[in-house]
């Protein structure tokens, strides 16, 4: 939408903070999450377009992960 990409996940889990405490068994090979990753990309696609990731996440109330892609 006006030269923007927008792409958002959402699930109704118990949130970040509640992974994060039990992931330990769950990691990547490098000890991270998921998170991680996501983030990771996000800066990769900021070398060709400007771009930002963040994540929405109340306890107990699940988690919503945005990504914005500016094209133009």
């Amino acid at each position: 939408e006006n030269g923007c990409f927008t792409m958002s996940i959402a699930d109704d889990g118990v949130g970040l903070d509640a992974v994060m405490q039990s992931q330990q068994s769950r990691s990547s090979k490098d000890g991270g999450t998921g998170a991680g990753i996501i983030r990771e990309r996000a800066e990769l696609i900021g070398c060709l377009y400007p771009a930002r990731v963040w994540f929405e996440s109340p306890p107990r109330k699940g988690t919503k992960v945005t990504l914005e892609v500016l094209l133009s």
